[in-house]
Protein backbone atom coordinates (compact mmCIF):
# COMPACT_ATOMS: atom_id res chain seq x y z
CA UNK A 1 0.00 0.00 0.00
CA UNK A 2 0.56 3.59 0.23
CA UNK A 3 0.08 6.87 1.56
CA UNK A 4 -0.78 9.94 0.62
CA UNK A 5 -0.73 13.00 2.72
CA UNK A 6 -3.32 15.44 2.78
CA UNK A 7 -2.85 18.57 5.69
CA UNK A 8 -0.82 16.30 7.48
CA UNK A 9 -3.61 13.84 7.52
CA UNK A 10 -2.66 9.93 6.38
CA UNK A 11 -5.01 7.98 4.52
CA UNK A 12 -5.79 4.32 3.15
CA UNK A 13 -7.74 4.41 -0.12
CA UNK A 14 -9.19 1.18 -1.28
CA UNK A 15 -10.81 0.79 -4.59
CA UNK A 16 -13.53 -2.37 -4.44
CA UNK A 17 -13.77 -3.93 -7.71
CA UNK A 18 -16.66 -7.11 -7.62
CA UNK A 19 -17.76 -9.88 -9.22
CA UNK A 20 -20.35 -8.56 -11.56
CA UNK A 21 -23.35 -10.79 -10.05
CA UNK A 22 -25.97 -10.42 -6.87
CA UNK A 23 -24.19 -13.21 -5.07
CA UNK A 24 -20.78 -11.76 -5.25
CA UNK A 25 -22.03 -8.01 -5.17
CA UNK A 26 -23.45 -7.97 -1.30
CA UNK A 27 -20.09 -9.80 -0.01
CA UNK A 28 -18.42 -7.41 -0.90
CA UNK A 29 -19.77 -4.17 0.15
CA UNK A 30 -20.34 -5.40 3.35
CA UNK A 31 -16.66 -6.20 3.97
CA UNK A 32 -16.39 -2.70 2.89
CA UNK A 33 -18.99 -1.14 5.27
CA UNK A 34 -17.01 -3.86 7.95
CA UNK A 35 -13.76 -1.71 6.61
CA UNK A 36 -14.68 1.41 7.54
CA UNK A 37 -16.58 0.95 10.97
CA UNK A 38 -13.73 -0.63 12.18
CA UNK A 39 -10.53 1.92 10.91
CA UNK A 40 -12.78 4.89 12.12
CA UNK A 41 -10.54 5.48 14.74
CA UNK A 42 -7.16 4.16 13.64
CA UNK A 43 -7.20 7.37 11.19
CA UNK A 44 -8.83 7.78 8.14
CA UNK A 45 -9.94 5.35 5.13
CA UNK A 46 -11.82 5.82 1.90
CA UNK A 47 -13.43 3.60 -0.07
CA UNK A 48 -14.51 3.31 -4.06
CA UNK A 49 -16.76 0.97 -4.91
CA UNK A 50 -17.41 -0.23 -8.72
CA UNK A 51 -20.69 -0.17 -10.10
CA UNK A 52 -20.72 -2.35 -14.17
CA UNK A 53 -23.25 -0.82 -15.79
CA UNK A 54 -23.58 -2.23 -19.83
CA UNK A 55 -23.09 1.05 -22.11
CA UNK A 56 -25.59 1.87 -24.69
CA UNK A 57 -23.38 1.96 -27.33
CA UNK A 58 -19.83 2.15 -28.59
CA UNK A 59 -19.12 5.26 -27.86
CA UNK A 60 -20.69 4.96 -24.02
CA UNK A 61 -17.59 3.44 -22.10
CA UNK A 62 -16.54 5.97 -19.64
CA UNK A 63 -16.55 5.99 -15.78
CA UNK A 64 -18.28 8.96 -14.10
CA UNK A 65 -18.98 10.06 -10.77
CA UNK A 66 -19.02 13.26 -8.62
CA UNK A 67 -15.98 14.09 -6.17
CA UNK A 68 -17.21 14.16 -2.09
CA UNK A 69 -14.06 14.94 -0.14
CA UNK A 70 -16.68 14.45 2.59
CA UNK A 71 -17.79 10.88 1.44
CA UNK A 72 -15.87 8.00 3.05
CA UNK A 73 -17.68 5.78 1.01
CA UNK A 74 -18.05 6.59 -3.19
CA UNK A 75 -19.22 4.61 -6.05
CA UNK A 76 -18.33 4.92 -9.75
CA UNK A 77 -20.44 3.73 -12.74
CA UNK A 78 -17.65 1.79 -14.78
CA UNK A 79 -18.58 0.28 -18.10
CA UNK A 80 -18.69 -3.18 -18.92
CA UNK A 81 -20.32 -4.68 -21.54
CA UNK A 82 -21.69 -8.44 -20.70
CA UNK A 83 -23.12 -6.94 -17.81
CA UNK A 84 -26.50 -8.49 -16.74
CA UNK A 85 -28.71 -10.19 -14.51
CA UNK A 86 -28.21 -13.71 -15.99
CA UNK A 87 -25.39 -14.81 -16.76
CA UNK A 88 -23.95 -15.77 -20.44
CA UNK A 89 -21.71 -18.70 -20.98
CA UNK A 90 -19.52 -18.41 -18.05
CA UNK A 91 -16.21 -18.52 -20.51
CA UNK A 92 -17.83 -15.78 -21.98
CA UNK A 93 -18.05 -14.07 -19.14
CA UNK A 94 -14.78 -14.54 -18.05
CA UNK A 95 -12.96 -13.75 -21.09
CA UNK A 96 -14.67 -10.50 -21.39
CA UNK A 97 -13.92 -9.52 -17.73
CA UNK A 98 -10.48 -9.01 -19.07
CA UNK A 99 -11.50 -5.71 -20.75
CA UNK A 100 -11.75 -4.13 -17.62
CA UNK A 101 -8.07 -4.01 -17.24
CA UNK A 102 -7.10 -0.55 -19.15
CA UNK A 103 -9.96 1.33 -17.71
CA UNK A 104 -8.89 0.04 -14.51
CA UNK A 105 -5.93 1.80 -15.41
CA UNK A 106 -6.92 4.74 -16.26
CA UNK A 107 -9.42 5.24 -13.26
CA UNK A 108 -6.36 4.49 -10.67
CA UNK A 109 -4.34 7.43 -12.67
CA UNK A 110 -7.68 9.79 -12.80
CA UNK A 111 -7.40 9.38 -8.60
CA UNK A 112 -3.53 9.55 -8.51
CA UNK A 113 -3.74 13.28 -10.65
CA UNK A 114 -6.75 14.41 -8.46
CA UNK A 115 -4.50 13.96 -5.29
CA UNK A 116 -6.72 10.77 -4.08
CA UNK A 117 -4.08 8.13 -4.72
CA UNK A 118 -5.81 4.40 -4.79
CA UNK A 119 -3.26 2.61 -1.91
CA UNK A 120 -4.77 -0.80 -2.27
CA UNK A 121 -7.77 -2.59 -4.42
CA UNK A 122 -10.17 -5.05 -2.97
CA UNK A 123 -11.60 -7.56 -5.49
CA UNK A 124 -13.65 -10.16 -5.98
CA UNK A 125 -11.89 -13.42 -6.17
CA UNK A 126 -13.08 -14.30 -9.67
CA UNK A 127 -12.08 -10.99 -10.49
CA UNK A 128 -8.68 -12.35 -10.23
CA UNK A 129 -7.40 -11.40 -14.11
CA UNK A 130 -6.84 -8.54 -14.63
CA UNK A 131 -7.34 -6.51 -10.98
CA UNK A 132 -3.95 -8.27 -10.51
CA UNK A 133 -2.38 -7.79 -13.38
CA UNK A 134 -2.94 -3.33 -12.50
CA UNK A 135 -2.05 -4.09 -8.84
CA UNK A 136 1.09 -5.43 -9.97
CA UNK A 137 1.59 -3.17 -12.42
CA UNK A 138 0.83 0.05 -10.14
CA UNK A 139 2.72 -1.38 -7.40
CA UNK A 140 -0.66 -1.20 -5.14
CA UNK A 141 -1.41 -4.30 -2.88
CA UNK A 142 -4.03 -6.71 -3.50
CA UNK A 143 -6.66 -8.41 -1.35
CA UNK A 144 -8.74 -11.06 -2.79
CA UNK A 145 -12.31 -11.43 -1.54
CA UNK A 146 -13.31 -15.32 -1.55
CA UNK A 147 -17.43 -15.16 -1.13
CA UNK A 148 -17.94 -18.60 -0.56
CA UNK A 149 -17.06 -20.76 2.38
CA UNK A 150 -13.56 -22.06 3.76
CA UNK A 151 -14.14 -25.35 2.86
CA UNK A 152 -14.78 -24.53 -0.85
CA UNK A 153 -11.05 -22.69 -1.19
CA UNK A 154 -9.71 -25.74 0.35
CA UNK A 155 -11.20 -27.74 -2.10
CA UNK A 156 -10.11 -25.82 -5.13
CA UNK A 157 -6.45 -25.64 -3.18
CA UNK A 158 -5.97 -29.69 -3.29
CA UNK A 159 -7.20 -29.66 -6.95
CA UNK A 160 -5.00 -27.04 -8.17
CA UNK A 161 -1.98 -29.04 -5.65
CA UNK A 162 -2.98 -32.08 -8.25
CA UNK A 163 -1.79 -34.70 -5.68
CA UNK A 164 -4.90 -35.36 -3.46
CA UNK A 165 -7.44 -35.41 -6.66
CA UNK A 166 -7.62 -33.91 -10.21
CA UNK A 167 -9.70 -32.21 -12.06
CA UNK A 168 -10.43 -35.42 -14.37
CA UNK A 169 -11.24 -36.83 -11.45
CA UNK A 170 -14.07 -34.43 -10.66
CA UNK A 171 -15.30 -34.15 -13.94
CA UNK A 172 -16.15 -38.10 -14.03
CA UNK A 173 -17.63 -37.73 -10.43
CA UNK A 174 -19.68 -34.88 -11.65
CA UNK A 175 -21.18 -36.52 -14.97
CA UNK A 176 -21.25 -39.84 -13.48
CA UNK A 177 -25.18 -39.30 -12.92
CA UNK A 178 -25.07 -43.32 -11.50
CA UNK A 179 -22.67 -42.96 -8.95
CA UNK A 180 -24.06 -39.86 -7.49
CA UNK A 181 -24.64 -41.22 -4.11
CA UNK A 182 -21.08 -42.74 -3.87
CA UNK A 183 -18.17 -40.95 -2.13
CA UNK A 184 -15.79 -38.95 -3.77
CA UNK A 185 -13.54 -38.18 -0.76
CA UNK A 186 -13.52 -39.39 2.55
CA UNK A 187 -10.41 -38.84 4.38
CA UNK A 188 -9.15 -35.48 2.92
CA UNK A 189 -7.82 -33.00 5.57
CA UNK A 190 -10.03 -30.23 7.03
CA UNK A 191 -13.21 -31.35 4.50
CA UNK A 192 -16.23 -33.64 5.31
CA UNK A 193 -16.85 -37.09 3.22
CA UNK A 194 -17.95 -35.81 0.18
CA UNK A 195 -20.21 -37.37 -1.80
CA UNK A 196 -20.29 -37.31 -5.90
CA UNK A 197 -23.54 -35.34 -5.50
CA UNK A 198 -21.79 -32.64 -2.80
CA UNK A 199 -19.33 -31.64 -5.88
CA UNK A 200 -19.42 -27.65 -7.00
CA UNK A 201 -20.96 -28.35 -10.62
CA UNK A 202 -21.95 -25.25 -13.09
CA UNK A 203 -24.95 -26.72 -15.00
CA UNK A 204 -27.46 -24.00 -15.65
CA UNK A 205 -28.28 -22.28 -19.37
CA UNK A 206 -24.82 -24.00 -20.29
CA UNK A 207 -22.78 -27.21 -18.53
CA UNK A 208 -19.43 -24.09 -17.67
CA UNK A 209 -18.53 -26.68 -14.88
CA UNK A 210 -15.06 -27.74 -16.80
CA UNK A 211 -14.54 -24.42 -17.52
CA UNK A 212 -14.96 -22.81 -13.82
CA UNK A 213 -12.91 -25.64 -12.30
CA UNK A 214 -10.31 -24.48 -14.19
CA UNK A 215 -10.58 -21.21 -14.42
CA UNK A 216 -10.77 -21.15 -10.43
CA UNK A 217 -7.64 -23.38 -10.48
CA UNK A 218 -5.59 -20.54 -12.38
CA UNK A 219 -7.41 -17.92 -10.26
CA UNK A 220 -6.38 -19.40 -6.88
CA UNK A 221 -2.86 -20.04 -7.68
CA UNK A 222 -2.24 -16.12 -9.09
CA UNK A 223 -3.58 -15.20 -5.53
CA UNK A 224 -1.59 -17.60 -3.87
CA UNK A 225 1.63 -16.48 -4.94
CA UNK A 226 0.80 -13.01 -5.75
CA UNK A 227 -2.06 -11.47 -3.33
CA UNK A 228 -1.04 -9.70 -0.58
CA UNK A 229 -4.02 -11.29 1.47
CA UNK A 230 -7.28 -13.47 0.92
CA UNK A 231 -10.06 -12.44 3.38
CA UNK A 232 -12.68 -15.43 3.83
CA UNK A 233 -16.67 -14.23 4.94
CA UNK A 234 -16.34 -17.20 7.33
CA UNK A 235 -15.42 -17.90 11.22
CA UNK A 236 -13.33 -19.95 12.59
CA UNK A 237 -15.52 -21.76 14.92
CA UNK A 238 -18.22 -22.51 11.57
CA UNK A 239 -15.39 -24.16 9.74
CA UNK A 240 -12.24 -24.50 12.42
CA UNK A 241 -10.69 -27.57 10.30
CA UNK A 242 -10.58 -25.71 6.99
CA UNK A 243 -9.71 -22.37 7.94
CA UNK A 244 -6.92 -23.90 10.20
CA UNK A 245 -5.63 -26.21 6.79
CA UNK A 246 -6.00 -22.64 4.88
CA UNK A 247 -4.15 -20.48 7.66
CA UNK A 248 -1.26 -22.98 7.91
CA UNK A 249 -0.49 -24.67 4.28
CA UNK A 250 -1.11 -20.96 2.34
CA UNK A 251 1.83 -18.95 0.82
CA UNK A 252 -0.34 -16.07 1.23
CA UNK A 253 -1.68 -14.76 4.27
CA UNK A 254 -5.59 -16.48 5.11
CA UNK A 255 -7.87 -13.66 7.19
CA UNK A 256 -11.09 -15.66 8.12
CA UNK A 257 -12.91 -12.64 9.27
CA UNK A 258 -17.12 -13.15 9.13
CA UNK A 259 -19.73 -13.03 9.27
CA UNK A 260 -20.41 -9.89 7.59
CA UNK A 261 -24.18 -9.49 7.79
CA UNK A 262 -24.10 -5.51 7.62
CA UNK A 263 -27.50 -3.88 6.58
CA UNK A 264 -27.19 -2.49 2.49
CA UNK A 265 -29.70 0.44 1.88
CA UNK A 266 -29.88 3.87 0.29
CA UNK A 267 -25.61 4.74 -1.05
CA UNK A 268 -24.93 1.19 0.17
CA UNK A 269 -27.48 -0.87 -1.69
CA UNK A 270 -26.18 -3.51 -4.01
CA UNK A 271 -29.75 -5.46 -4.81
CA UNK A 272 -29.74 -5.56 -8.73
CA UNK A 273 -33.73 -5.97 -8.21
CA UNK A 274 -36.25 -3.23 -6.18
CA UNK A 275 -37.46 -4.77 -2.94
CA UNK A 276 -40.83 -5.39 -1.92
CA UNK A 277 -41.12 -3.57 1.27
CA UNK A 278 -45.10 -4.59 2.02
CA UNK A 279 -43.55 -8.10 3.29
CA UNK A 280 -41.93 -6.84 6.43
CA UNK A 281 -46.09 -5.26 6.89
CA UNK A 282 -47.29 -8.92 6.27
CA UNK A 283 -44.32 -10.50 8.81
CA UNK A 284 -44.98 -8.07 11.54
CA UNK A 285 -48.57 -9.48 11.56
CA UNK A 286 -47.79 -13.36 11.85
CA UNK A 287 -47.04 -15.43 14.61
CA UNK A 288 -43.42 -15.73 16.15
CA UNK A 289 -41.86 -18.29 14.17
CA UNK A 290 -44.56 -19.37 12.47
CA UNK A 291 -43.63 -18.10 8.43
CA UNK A 292 -41.42 -20.14 5.91
CA UNK A 293 -39.03 -17.93 4.22
CA UNK A 294 -38.93 -19.23 0.07
CA UNK A 295 -36.76 -18.18 -2.31
CA UNK A 296 -34.03 -19.58 -4.67
CA UNK A 297 -31.52 -16.81 -5.16
CA UNK A 298 -31.07 -14.65 -8.98
CA UNK A 299 -29.48 -17.67 -10.80
CA UNK A 300 -31.67 -20.73 -10.29
CA UNK A 301 -34.24 -22.13 -12.36
CA UNK A 302 -37.23 -24.03 -11.96
CA UNK A 303 -38.70 -26.19 -14.46
CA UNK A 304 -42.78 -25.79 -14.96
CA UNK A 305 -43.22 -29.24 -13.34
CA UNK A 306 -40.87 -28.62 -10.42
CA UNK A 307 -43.02 -25.88 -9.79
CA UNK A 308 -46.13 -27.29 -9.89
CA UNK A 309 -44.94 -30.04 -6.96
CA UNK A 310 -43.57 -27.45 -4.95
CA UNK A 311 -46.70 -24.90 -5.27
CA UNK A 312 -48.50 -28.62 -4.17
CA UNK A 313 -46.51 -29.26 -1.09
CA UNK A 314 -46.47 -25.60 -0.04
CA UNK A 315 -50.00 -25.59 0.06
CA UNK A 316 -50.67 -28.84 1.34
CA UNK A 317 -48.26 -28.26 4.17
CA UNK A 318 -50.98 -25.68 5.57
CA UNK A 319 -48.04 -23.12 6.47
CA UNK A 320 -47.85 -19.60 6.64
CA UNK A 321 -44.80 -18.73 3.40
CA UNK A 322 -43.45 -15.61 2.46
CA UNK A 323 -42.41 -16.67 -1.53
CA UNK A 324 -40.16 -14.97 -3.43
CA UNK A 325 -41.19 -15.43 -7.11
CA UNK A 326 -38.48 -14.37 -8.93
CA UNK A 327 -38.96 -13.50 -12.77
CA UNK A 328 -36.54 -15.74 -14.97
CA UNK A 329 -37.28 -18.70 -12.06
CA UNK A 330 -39.37 -21.03 -13.49
CA UNK A 331 -39.93 -21.52 -17.61
CA UNK A 332 -42.78 -20.58 -19.21
CA UNK A 333 -45.51 -19.11 -16.58
CA UNK A 334 -47.35 -15.52 -16.35
CA UNK A 335 -45.95 -14.81 -13.02
CA UNK A 336 -48.93 -11.95 -12.01
CA UNK A 337 -51.02 -15.10 -12.30
CA UNK A 338 -49.27 -17.54 -10.62
CA UNK A 339 -48.82 -14.89 -7.96
CA UNK A 340 -52.21 -14.30 -7.70
CA UNK A 341 -52.84 -18.00 -7.73
CA UNK A 342 -50.65 -19.01 -4.67
CA UNK A 343 -52.25 -16.70 -2.75
CA UNK A 344 -55.57 -17.46 -3.50
CA UNK A 345 -54.70 -21.24 -2.62
CA UNK A 346 -52.98 -20.15 0.59
CA UNK A 347 -56.04 -18.98 2.18
CA UNK A 348 -54.12 -15.95 3.31
CA UNK A 349 -51.47 -17.65 4.58
CA UNK A 350 -49.33 -16.60 1.61
CA UNK A 351 -47.52 -13.75 0.49
CA UNK A 352 -45.49 -13.68 -2.45
CA UNK A 353 -42.94 -10.90 -4.21
CA UNK A 354 -40.48 -10.64 -6.61
CA UNK A 355 -37.78 -9.66 -4.51
CA UNK A 356 -37.50 -9.51 -0.86
CA UNK A 357 -35.31 -7.47 1.59
CA UNK A 358 -33.35 -10.61 2.50
CA UNK A 359 -31.84 -9.85 5.68
CA UNK A 360 -34.55 -7.90 7.12
CA UNK A 361 -36.87 -11.13 6.39
CA UNK A 362 -34.67 -13.49 8.32
CA UNK A 363 -34.14 -11.40 11.23
CA UNK A 364 -37.99 -11.09 11.52
CA UNK A 365 -39.58 -12.99 14.75
CA UNK A 366 -42.15 -14.51 12.31
CA UNK A 367 -39.91 -16.31 10.19
CA UNK A 368 -39.33 -19.87 11.64
CA UNK A 369 -37.61 -21.81 8.42
CA UNK A 370 -36.00 -20.84 5.17
CA UNK A 371 -36.73 -23.05 2.02
CA UNK A 372 -33.17 -22.09 0.38
CA UNK A 373 -30.88 -22.72 -2.58
CA UNK A 374 -27.85 -22.62 0.24
CA UNK A 375 -26.06 -20.29 -1.86
CA UNK A 376 -23.71 -18.80 0.93
CA UNK A 377 -24.71 -15.30 1.37
CA UNK A 378 -28.08 -17.06 1.86
CA UNK A 379 -26.99 -19.37 4.37
CA UNK A 380 -24.50 -16.92 6.73
CA UNK A 381 -27.60 -14.62 6.83
CA UNK A 382 -29.70 -17.85 8.26
CA UNK A 383 -26.74 -18.74 10.98
CA UNK A 384 -26.39 -15.02 11.80
CA UNK A 385 -30.25 -14.73 12.57
CA UNK A 386 -30.64 -18.81 13.88
CA UNK A 387 -32.81 -19.73 11.46
CA UNK A 388 -33.56 -23.82 9.97
CA UNK A 389 -32.67 -24.11 6.46
CA UNK A 390 -34.78 -26.39 3.66
CA UNK A 391 -32.05 -27.18 0.98
CA UNK A 392 -32.82 -27.27 -2.27
CA UNK A 393 -29.29 -26.27 -4.16
CA UNK A 394 -29.16 -25.67 -7.74
CA UNK A 395 -25.57 -25.46 -8.62
CA UNK A 396 -22.20 -23.80 -7.89
CA UNK A 397 -21.08 -24.65 -4.27
CA UNK A 398 -24.94 -24.85 -3.15
CA UNK A 399 -24.70 -28.44 -2.82
CA UNK A 400 -21.60 -28.27 -0.98
CA UNK A 401 -23.39 -25.87 1.31
CA UNK A 402 -26.20 -28.19 1.90
CA UNK A 403 -23.62 -31.03 2.79
CA UNK A 404 -22.39 -28.70 5.81
CA UNK A 405 -25.98 -27.58 6.90
CA UNK A 406 -27.48 -31.27 7.38
CA UNK A 407 -24.61 -33.23 8.69
CA UNK A 408 -22.28 -31.10 9.96
CA UNK A 409 -23.80 -28.12 12.00
CA UNK A 410 -27.03 -29.54 11.91
CA UNK A 411 -29.51 -26.98 11.47
CA UNK A 412 -31.61 -28.27 8.10
CA UNK A 413 -32.86 -31.01 6.44
CA UNK A 414 -32.49 -32.24 2.71
CA UNK A 415 -34.69 -32.82 0.12
CA UNK A 416 -34.50 -36.43 -2.24
CA UNK A 417 -34.58 -35.71 -5.81
CA UNK A 418 -35.97 -38.96 -6.90
CA UNK A 419 -37.53 -38.01 -10.27
CA UNK A 420 -35.88 -37.46 -13.89
CA UNK A 421 -32.63 -36.20 -13.90
CA UNK A 422 -32.63 -36.74 -10.08
CA UNK A 423 -33.85 -32.89 -9.53
CA UNK A 424 -37.85 -33.40 -9.37
CA UNK A 425 -38.38 -33.12 -5.38
CA UNK A 426 -42.81 -34.62 -5.46
CA UNK A 427 -44.67 -32.45 -3.55
CA UNK A 428 -45.69 -35.21 -0.50
CA UNK A 429 -41.94 -34.93 0.32
CA UNK A 430 -42.22 -31.14 -0.23
CA UNK A 431 -45.05 -31.19 2.40
CA UNK A 432 -43.59 -33.70 4.65
CA UNK A 433 -40.49 -32.09 5.51
CA UNK A 434 -42.12 -28.41 5.86
CA UNK A 435 -44.42 -30.05 8.50
CA UNK A 436 -41.10 -31.26 10.06
CA UNK A 437 -39.19 -28.21 10.04
CA UNK A 438 -42.45 -26.15 10.97
CA UNK A 439 -44.22 -27.81 13.47
CA UNK A 440 -42.14 -31.12 13.93
CA UNK A 441 -39.50 -32.46 16.96
CA UNK A 442 -37.55 -32.47 14.42
CA UNK A 443 -37.85 -28.87 13.47
CA UNK A 444 -36.84 -27.85 17.10
CA UNK A 445 -33.68 -29.53 17.31
CA UNK A 446 -32.72 -28.05 14.23
CA UNK A 447 -34.00 -24.53 15.53
CA UNK A 448 -31.45 -24.88 18.86
CA UNK A 449 -28.70 -26.08 16.38
CA UNK A 450 -29.14 -22.90 14.48
CA UNK A 451 -29.79 -20.66 17.63
CA UNK A 452 -26.45 -22.05 19.01
CA UNK A 453 -24.85 -21.22 15.53
CA UNK A 454 -26.37 -17.37 15.90
CA UNK A 455 -24.80 -17.51 19.53
CA UNK A 456 -21.30 -18.30 18.24
CA UNK A 457 -21.42 -15.96 15.11
CA UNK A 458 -22.45 -12.68 17.12
CA UNK A 459 -19.78 -13.56 19.66
CA UNK A 460 -16.79 -13.67 17.10
CA UNK A 461 -16.73 -9.54 16.51
CA UNK A 462 -16.79 -9.24 20.47
CA UNK A 463 -14.20 -8.45 22.40
CA UNK A 464 -11.07 -11.39 21.86
CA UNK A 465 -13.46 -12.99 19.42
CA UNK A 466 -12.03 -14.75 16.44
CA UNK A 467 -13.10 -12.48 13.62
CA UNK A 468 -12.10 -9.14 15.43
CA UNK A 469 -8.89 -10.31 16.02
CA UNK A 470 -8.13 -11.59 13.16
CA UNK A 471 -9.54 -8.27 11.29
CA UNK A 472 -7.35 -6.59 13.82
CA UNK A 473 -4.65 -8.32 12.35
CA UNK A 474 -5.23 -7.59 8.99
CA UNK A 475 -5.59 -4.26 9.29
CA UNK A 476 -2.05 -3.72 11.04
CA UNK A 477 -1.01 -5.85 7.85
CA UNK A 478 -2.35 -3.50 5.61
CA UNK A 479 -0.62 -0.57 7.40
CA UNK A 480 2.65 -2.68 8.07
CA UNK A 481 2.72 -2.68 4.26
CA UNK A 482 2.78 1.07 3.88
CA UNK A 483 5.81 1.45 4.34
CA UNK A 484 6.45 -0.46 0.66
CA UNK A 485 4.21 1.38 -1.18
CA UNK A 486 4.93 2.60 -4.39
CA UNK A 487 1.98 4.51 -5.57
CA UNK A 488 1.80 8.55 -5.69
CA UNK A 489 0.76 11.12 -7.15
CA UNK A 490 3.94 11.02 -9.44
CA UNK A 491 2.73 8.05 -11.38
CA UNK A 492 -0.03 10.66 -13.12
CA UNK A 493 0.00 11.26 -16.89
CA UNK A 494 -0.84 14.18 -18.42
Amino acid sequence: MATHTTEGERYLHVLAVPFPAQGHLTPLMRFCKLLLKHYQNRGSLRVTFLDFYPPNDSADHSFSFKFHHDRLLQRVRFPFPNFSQQLPSLQTFFDSLLCIESGLHQLIQFFNCHGLPVTCLVTDFMTTFPTQDVADKLGISRIALFTLSASRLLLINYASQNDTFSIEQVMDAINSTERRDEVFCDSVPGLPRLLNKDLPQFKHITDDTRTVWEFANRSWKACNSRAHAVVLNTFEELEPSACGLLSDDCDVPVYDVGLWIESLSGDTSTSMREEDERCIGWLDQQPTSSVLYISFGSTTMLSKGQFEALLHGVIDSKQRFLWVLRPGLIDDIDYCSASKEIISRSENRGFVVDWAPQLRVLSHSSVGGFLSHCGWNSTIESIANGVPILCWPYFADQHMNARFIVDEWRMGLQFKHTGEGGYLVESYEIETAIRSLMEGKEGSILRKNAHALKQKSSQCFESSGSSLLKLDALIKDMETSIQCGTVSSSSCKS
